[in-house]
């Protein structure tokens, strides 16, 4: 005899009182384990890796000035201060593990530590690509000499001429800048930035749009690139000069043994020092036949209006450089 059931159960047939009872035991498995995994401490990086750390930096401008917050409501730097890169990663590392994410000497693109720095800083070029970056505040500054003129700083371009007449002397003139150009680029470190641009009626540039870091790797391409340049057409000098400006770099070295006839106008010579409003300093050297002309040279006008420095080479003078 089928007997009544009774109770909360009552008039629910035995497959779904059964589906019910596995469903409630599969959610209390699931609420534990989200209730265990939310209190197992964070991993940490096994050895050779980098632990990867986002910071989201907020810039607030007030009539003191300006301060800055990160995204954890973490509050540092001093009124119209930038904070450093101690500073916003402090927040969120301890001082064990800083040594592990700041920047050391190994930084550049091909880098690890390049790689952690790119997640973890600020800026392109911001933050260590392209063109700002951490040269001037990590790297601090290097002195570089170019055929008798110097500039300091942290960021260099360097403009070189390549038209047909760099061949002449039997392409003294081209090989030397190129043996020069390649030293110059000796003392610059990882945490250094540069480009080279060479150009004839056009220019050709090493790493379009960048400010690549000065490691080990693209110094070497850099020179690859630099022995490979080939001295043909002829001369125009604005367009290289206007692109190097806009790499926004501390120095500028420009080199060329253009004639009068192609020289910068004085309107030119006028848009490139108003485009030149972060100070770049522009180095000119010149490359010329016998003395130097006593007359009007738009490169010595082109190296004081913009805080340069100007030397003129007598190519017929040049010792024979090795092949770079």
């Amino acid at each position: 005899m089928h007997q009544e059931q009774t109770g909360e159960y009552a008039g629910v047939p035995a497959k779904w009182r059964a589906w019910s009872g596995s469903l409630t035991f599969h959610l209390i498995v699931l609420l534990l384990l989200v209730y265990w995994f939310q209190f197992q401490p964070a991993r940490r990086s096994a050895p050779g890796e980098r632990n990867a750390v986002g910071v989201v930096v907020f810039k607030q401008a007030t009539d003191a000035g300006a301060t800055y917050t990160d995204s954890q409501g973490n509050e540092f730097s001093e009124a119209g201060e930038v904070p450093s890169l101690e500073d916003l990663l402090s927040h969120h590392f301890s001082e064990a593990d800083l040594s592990q994410v700041l920047p050391s000497p190994a930084i550049g693109p091909s880098s690890p530590t390049g790689q952690t720095a790119r997640i973890a800083g600020a800026g392109s070029h911001g933050g260590l690509s392209g063109v700002g970056g951490f040269g001037n505040s990590l790297g601090g500054k290097v002195k570089v000499d170019l055929f008798g003129t110097e500039g300091t700083g942290s960021k260099f371009v360097f403009v070189f001429d390549r038209s047909g007449s760099m061949n002449e002397f039997s392409g003294r003139p081209l090989r030397a800048a190129k043996t020069h150009l390649i030293q110059s680029l000796e003392p610059l470190t990882d945490l250094h930035q540069f480009n080279i641009i060479f150009y004839n009626e056009d220019p050709i540039v090493w790493s379009p749009g960048k400010l690549p870091w000065a490691n080990e790797r693209n110094k070497e391409n850099a020179a690859t690139f630099v022995r490979g340049v080939l001295a043909m057409g002829g001369t125009r000098h604005y367009e290289p000069l206007r692109a190097a400006i806009r790499l926004n770099p501390d120095v500028i070295f420009f080199l060329t043994d253009g004639e009068d006839k192609d020289a910068l106008n004085d309107g030119q010579l006028a848009d490139i020092r108003r485009l030149n409003r972060n100070g770049v300093q522009i180095n000119a050297i010149q490359f010329g036949i016998g003395a130097e002309s006593r007359g009007r040279n738009f490169l010595r006008t082109l190296a004081a209006q913009n805080e340069g420095q100007f030397q003129y080479i007598n190519v017929a003078e040049l010792r024979e450089s090795a092949p770079p």
